[in-house]
């Protein structure tokens, strides 16, 4: 059911972006496109993810996985080739030989748990040889296949499981690190996604702030005109009035047009076109109460994909400085070899060979360095994953208590806003009653929209807050909107 989401999701897309490209003539602008904060977040998802690199990287990292994990399978390697060596011998008469031909041959190796190298080879040349008559080899073509098998075991060093499982816990830790930067990916990006929907919310909140205005001043200029025709205030009060109606009307539609910049803002990446629209909420208010319950929650900065990132690259470089501890050790290996020529013209040849290879370098002080840098890398990834897991719980903390602060300083502006309201009710009455002037009132309206606009502030500033603790939270955004 999810995969036949996408894909209804994913033709969706496709269609927006085909219809950002026909003519404008062909779009019917009074009837825009529109999605809701569900809709415009599962957009988001599924346009990023196909050009993010997490995406773009998936083939290639399944392949560096697939590889690790075939390490201990044999290797086989097919080669040909065709050479012409001459070598002459300057004795009394001088000796010229020439050999000529093409071989192919097939290697296999394969590595065990243990280090044990397990080499075998199949070869066949073909060619012809001159110039050895004298020693009963006929001048004609040759033929010769080879068999040969060498089997070496490291004995100090490099012969522990561990050491030869490194291929595949490499190959595991880069697939981890790359699924964790996909949470990782996808937390910041509906992080950033909420966060510019709330511009828009905002936006829209300040618009209904405008409009709500418009209809009180125009009230109130009703009202200026009664008066006047009563004889109870001047004709200047009524042009004020007026005029302060057609102000508001363009504050009005500069407020919208504020609207659907962010609304297209929103939409750019996907499509050229103004035709699709993002709707906002009925008010900020709506979005505040949604995000509220990530306040109740406990925090999981364990779990955090910024954590689990840091603690991953701290396993990896404790792996490294694992692997190379013995590095300064002697070289010192067991070796068997077994080689057979099956000739065409001439007896077969066999040879045995076995064997103890020691090597020790005594001014190996680069190896000494690279130890030492692989330790204090692991060093450094552990403070930085402590460092990681201190910021994340300093964070989360930090913004509870912000938030918190936010949401009493929002029921203190919500109260301001209800007192302005009144004393605005109040100073338009005394106004009838010719006890206060036009100006009067009109600071009271100016006093009032300063305070809603203060409320809508705050507002703004508890949902930003709330939006980067649920980040902090790894909320799921499309499981916890209603």
């Amino acid at each position: 059911m999810a995969n036949e989401k996408w894909i209804k999701q994913a033709a969706w897309i496709q269609l927006v972006m085909i219809s950002g490209l026909m003519p404008l003539a062909n779009v019917k602008a009074e009837t825009p496109e529109t999605l809701d904060l569900r809709a415009y977040l599962e957009a988001t998802l599924q346009y990023h993810l196909e050009q993010h690199e997490y995406h773009v990287l998936d083939q290639a990292e399944r392949l560096s996985l697939e590889d690790g994990q075939r390490y201990f399978w044999p290797k086989i390697t097919a080669r040909s080739s065709y050479d012409e060596v001459t070598s002459e011998t300057f004795t009394v008469p001088t000796s010229r030989n020439v050999l000529s031909g093409i071989t192919t041959g097939l290697d296999t190796s394969w590595t065990s748990w243990l280090g044990t190298d397990i080499t075998l080879g199949l070869e066949h040349k073909y060619g012809r040889q001159l110039g050895k008559v004298s020693q009963g080899i006929p001048e004609d073509k040759l033929q010769v296949d080879n068999f040969s098998i060498e089997i070496s075991q490291p004995l100090l060093k490099h012969n522990s499981p561990f050491y030869n499982r490194l291929p595949l816990l490499r190959a595991q830790k880069q697939w981890q690190l790359y699924h964790i930067n996909g949470e990782l990916g996808r937390l910041a990006l509906l992080r950033s996604a909420m966060l510019d929907y709330l511009k828009v919310q905002e936006s829209y909140d300040r618009l209904q702030i405008q409009k709500n205005r418009l209809k009180h001043i125009q009230s109130v200029g009703d009202s200026v005109s009664v008066l006047v025709e009563e004889g109870r205030s001047l004709p200047i009060d009524r042009d004020l009035a007026q005029l302060d109606v057609r102000r508001q009307e363009q504050s009005i539609a500069s407020a919208r047009q504020v609207v659907h910049q962010n609304q297209y803002a929103l939409t750019l990446p996907w499509v050229s076109s103004d035709n699709i629209q993002v709707v906002p909420l009925t008010s900020l208010t709506v979005l505040i109460d949604w995000l509220l319950p990530v306040l109740d929650e406990l925090p999981l900065a364990n779990h955090h994909p910024e954590y689990r990132k840091q603690q991953l690259n701290l396993e990896g470089a404790q792996l490294e400085e694992r692997a190379r501890q013995r590095d300064h050790w002697p070289e010192l290996s067991a070796y068997y070899r077994f080689e057979k020529d099956f000739r065409e013209r001439l007896p077969d040849e066999e040879n045995q060979s076995w064997g103890l290879r020691f090597s020790y370098d005594f001014f190996d002080l680069k190896t000494r360095e690279d130890q030492a840098r692989l330790g204090a890398e692991a060093s450094i990834a552990r403070r930085n994953a402590e460092d990681q897991l201190k910021r994340l719980n300093w964070e989360a903390n930090r913004l509870r208590q912000s938030s918190e602060a936010s949401l009493a300083e929002l029921e203190l502006d919500n109260q301001v806003v209800e007192l302005s309201q009144r004393a605005v009710a109040y100073e338009l009455a005394r106004y009838s009653e010719g006890l206060a002037s036009y100006d009067d009132v009109r600071n009271r309206q100016l006093d009032l929209l300063d305070r809603q606009l203060s409320a809508q502030d705050t507002s703004a500033k508890l949902a930003r807050e709330l939006i980067e603790l649920a980040y902090n939270q790894q909320w799921d955004w499309l499981n916890r909107l209603p």
